[in-house]
């Protein structure tokens, strides 16, 4: 994000085009974050003996 920054503020990237890249790194970095803090959850219920949120989660089929 910041090489976008700067090559917005030095006229190389259109604000439009940086704004558009910012956007997209954002959603992916959201997406990183989420997968990091679900992962890192799921070793914490793990090692405490709790079922997983992912494999008791609402949208998971039951056995």
């Amino acid at each position: 994000m910041a090489k976008v920054y700067r090559e917005m503020r030095r006229d190389e990237l259109s604000p439009e085009t940086g704004s558009r890249f910012i956007f997209g790194l954002n959603v992916l970095r959201q997406a990183i974050e989420g997968a990091d803090l679900e992962r890192r959850l799921d070793e914490l219920e793990r090692k405490a003996g709790a079922p997983s949120s992912v494999t008791a989660g609402p949208w998971r089929k039951r056995a």
